[in-house]
């Protein structure tokens, strides 16, 4: 086990936590930068235009550009970031990397804020393999988690999002995000939160830092905290602990392809008994077609087109050429031998009815491997392109576009980041494709906005949401492209990805039509959304006026400024519709 290194916990504020009552006329913008540079160093308060304009990224029609950023490196620095900018009125937006993308990556909600990014805390303080836990700081990334747990020997797992391993593991988490493996829900997976207030104190969310239980038992001992820092603006979480999988005995990765679109009710209902009554250990990532074509494949209509969006034949067509089935599923099987074996078995006998099943262990998958490396290598070389391609199609019914995805699903699904599937995102770039390690579609022009509503797992309420929201996406002229990612056995979350070519304004403004309709027609009908893009989050608890009443009077106990995070989840800025 390791050692935990202690933070100073509840601190008292120093002089310029004291001025924290002065309006901002009292200490201007330039006066409190000036007064952050001398913390956190010069080089780590950026305000040229030049040097704010990349966290000003995002695959979102429009953005709050950031009125500067500041970098604090330590816990302590976070606190005197905090302390200067109360003092002053200076709004700050806390992020841990930036790239929550579709969402807002590093946007705030509202304009005058300063981003204070977190991404130069990035230690590693402790992984503990007995309790299968560590303790991170919001700078550390999938990537950086999984590399350390392989040189380890890889007995604990990280559980992966599908996009970049470059995410913050806690930044994901306080948003709510999932992730791939049984461990998808990342917020109920955080034990144990280190927390810089509005007022400059540190806390720690069990009340003792230096329980032998802080990363164990989240409830402590009286109220508990934690829920108050998901989703909001009450404090800066500055060190976490995270629950992580044990590496399982047994690990199989499973693909569900139904043809037909009534299939996908039935489906869902079968595969929520399976996990209800944990006769299934997976986390089931589901796409329709579009959804899958669309990360093989680049628009077929260039920017400027009349039409952009797909007829249904076309969609048809390019779905029988690559083998794309009408919906489509992939996860994995977790346990001893045995135990993975069953879950084959009902797993299986549950999804024959409605479609194929297949499964895919260690030693098939690098069978899968050589032949797609063959495949590559020919369909690189002059004139050999499409007779390797054909011969791919062939080998797997599937296209090699499509095939090159399987292998970053497998991974993924034995706790392994890869960016491979923030391709989807590139859909309608106008540039060229880079290659994985190298994606960022916020810099590269990629359209993206997503609209993810909670619902119910059942077959019903799907087929609901599903009848609601597929007519405005045909509507407003888009392909409409939607998964299926489950937030807990009860839950599922229906994502839905608008994407449009962000240089053409007037199909950028249909987007984002398209996003405040779908809005408000899924919250009409009692489907609240799970995460909302930074421009929308002043307005996210318009619709429930008491609830926003009380968290209102928190926050004003905790923030009387209100300089913290202003406007995030619908904090901070007075209803005005949605």
């Amino acid at each position: 086990m390791g050692e935990r290194n202690q933070l100073p916990c509840g601190g008292q504020m120093g002089a310029e936590g004291e001025q924290a009552g002065l309006p901002a006329a009292q200490m201007d913008v330039a006066d409190a930068l000036d007064r952050l540079r001398a913390v956190v160093g010069a080089e780590h308060v950026l305000q040229q235009p030049a040097q704010v304009e990349p966290y000003s990224w995002d695959t979102l029609p429009e953005v709050t550009p950031p009125l500067a950023i500041v970098a604090p490196a330590s816990a302590e620095e976070v606190q005197a970031v905090v302390r200067i900018a109360r003092a002053a009125g200076l709004p700050l937006w806390p992020v841990s990397r930036g790239k929550n993308w579709a969402y807002g990556a590093a946007t705030p909600s509202l304009a005058g804020t300063v981003v204070l990014t977190l991404e130069r805390l990035d230690r590693i303080v402790e992984v503990n393999d007995e309790l299968c836990y560590a303790v991170v700081e919001p700078g550390v990334t999938f990537g950086q988690l999984q590399e350390h747990l392989e040189r380890r020997g890889g007995r604990l797992w990280v559980d992966p999002t599908d996009s970049t391993p470059h995410g913050s593991v806690i930044g994901n988490a306080l948003d709510h995000g999932i992730g791939s493996t049984p461990y998808a829900d990342h917020f109920a997976n955080l034990c144990g939160l280190d927390v810089v207030l509005p007022d400059g104190q540190l806390v720690s969310s069990g009340g003792r830092g230096d329980s032998t239980v802080f990363h164990t038992y989240r409830w402590g001992l009286g109220p508990t905290l934690d829920g108050l820092f998901g989703q909001s603006g009450f404090g800066v979480v500055v060190r976490a602990g995270v629950w992580l999988m044990p590496a399982p005995e047994s690990h199989v990765f499973y693909v569900l392809e139904l043809d037909r679109e009534d299939a996908i009710a039935p489906a869902v209902d079968g595969l929520r008994r399976l996990l209800l009554e944990d006769r299934v250990r997976t986390q089931v990532h589901v796409l329709n077609d579009m959804a899958r074509l669309a990360l093989a494949i680049r628009c077929p209509h260039p920017l400027g087109a009349d039409r952009t969006s797909l007829s249904q034949g076309e969609r048809h067509t390019l779905c029988r050429q690559h083998g794309i089935a009408r919906w489509s599923a992939s996860g994995g099987l977790y346990g001893s031998t045995a135990q993975v074996r069953e879950q084959q078995r009902e797993l299986a006998a549950t999804i024959r009815p409605y479609g194929r099943v297949r499964f895919i262990d260690a030693r098939r998958l690098r069978a899968v491997e050589r032949l797609l490396g063959g495949i590559q290598a020919l369909a690189a070389r002059p004139l050999l392109g499409r007779p390797a391609r054909g011969l791919a199609r062939r080998l797997f019914g599937k296209s090699l576009d499509v095939m090159e995805a399987m292998p970053h699903a497998y991974e993924r699904s034995r706790g392994r980041p890869t960016s491979h599937f923030l391709r989807f995102a590139y859909y309608k770039s106008s540039g060229p494709l880079p290659p994985d390690e190298l994606l960022d579609p916020a810099r590269d022009g990629g359209g993206l906005i997503w609209f993810a509503p909670s619902l119910p797992s059942t077959g019903q309420h799907l087929t609901a949401v599903l009848d609601l929201c597929r007519p405005l996406f045909e509507e407003h002229g888009f392909d409409f492209s939607a998964a299926i990612m489950g937030q807990n056995a009860r839950t599922i979350s229906l994502v839905m990805g608008i994407l449009y070519y962000k240089d053409d304004p007037a199909e950028a403004a249909r987007a984002a039509a398209l996003y405040r309709r779908l809005c408000d027609v899924t919250a009409d009908a009692g489907y609240p959304r799970y995460r909302v893009s930074a421009p929308r989050q002043p307005h996210a608890l318009d619709d429930v006026p008491a609830y926003r009443a009380v968290v209102e009077q928190l926050r004003g106990a905790l923030d009387p400024g209100g300089i913290l995070a202003p406007g995030r989840y619908g904090v901070g800025r007075p209803a005005a519709g949605r």
